[in-house]
């Protein structure tokens, strides 16, 4: 069983399969290869019910929750490979998943995008389709931890760089939650 963890943002999030050496792009083509694969994301957290993404920051960190969430799920059941598709800037942020994933006994694979322009923040800008400015991509690039291993992921812990935790708005209408495309209903606001 296999988890494949990949980063930097929208560089077609690019993966390769150690055991057939084969490249593999993007989750759409992994799933392909791997007709099982399964494939999660924190961005569908923000897709609303008629398939447009409305990202909002102050529900990243619950976004975060419910994408690990949904890889535990897939984790119990056994699911194979199980492709984690979000934004790795650092270390820290894969070591909920590769804690899952040794806890369910998976293989954890961590591939940088093979993209020619992985690190070109001018293409990465006007590729983007999250309308992240060129600013943040260039700070995402100077921060990018390259060559991730299972050891480096374990050990790295987050920064406790904040000082007070923002208050959380909670909203019990039903129209605030919403489907993302896999059909499971979450809160979008």
């Amino acid at each position: 069983m296999k988890v494949f963890c990949w980063g930097e943002t929208d560089s077609l999030r690019i993966n390769y399969n150690k055991k057939s050496r084969n490249p593999v792009l993007n989750s759409l083509q992994l799933k392909h290869a791997f007709p099982s694969a399964v494939a999660f994301s924190t961005d569908d957290f923000f897709i609303n019910e008629d398939g447009t993404y409305e990202y909002n920051p102050d529900f990243l960190g619950e976004a975060h929750r419910w994408n690990q969430k949904q890889a535990q799920k897939a984790m119990k059941k056994g699911k194979s490979p199980i492709i984690i598709d979000n934004t790795n800037i650092h270390a820290w942020e894969m070591k909920p998943y590769v804690l899952m994933a040794l806890q369910h006994d998976y293989e954890v694979i961590f591939r940088e995008p093979e993209t020619r322009w992985k690190f070109n923040v001018q293409e990465l800008a006007r590729k983007n389709n999250h309308g992240v400015p060129r600013e943040k991509i260039q700070r995402m690039k100077e921060q990018y931890e390259h060559n991730v291993t299972f050891h480096t992921v374990l050990h790295a812990e987050e920064p406790s760089t904040r000082t007070t935790v923002p208050e959380r708005k909670t909203h019990t209408s039903m129209s605030n939650y919403r489907r993302n495309r896999r059909g499971q209903f979450h809160s979008g606001f």
